[in-house]
């Protein structure tokens, strides 16, 4: 059996947040954004809820934007490995959990 993926519950909006920029910024057109909308509401991750979190997002606030201490907290909550694309986030994040940096 694989392992669940996990994450705050604000991963859809900035997902969505992105989608929408790329697509105002022409490298996305309206088709390829709606494709990937509908990918959005599929993918296989189970969202957590951030307000639980809030104490702990700031409590990183020094570190961490508020959106990253929220990833960072939820790892830390589930003793899991956090899974990032940004070397940065990882060399920072070392210290709090541990980290997987993804390679596409």
């Amino acid at each position: 059996m694989g392992e669940t993926l996990i994450a705050p519950d604000i991963l859809p909006v900035e997902i969505a947040s992105a989608l929408r920029g790329l697509n105002l910024g022409g490298h996305l057109d309206n088709r390829d954004l709606d494709v990937a909308g509908n990918d959005l509401l599929r993918l296989p991750i189970d969202l957590h809820p951030t307000l639980p979190l809030i104490p702990r997002v700031l409590a990183l606030r020094s570190n961490f934007s508020t959106y990253d201490a929220s990833y960072v907290a939820l790892a830390e909550a589930f003793r899991c490995p956090l899974l990032t694309l940004d070397r940065r986030l990882a060399k920072a994040t070392r210290l709090h959990c541990d980290i997987d940096v993804v390679e596409l």
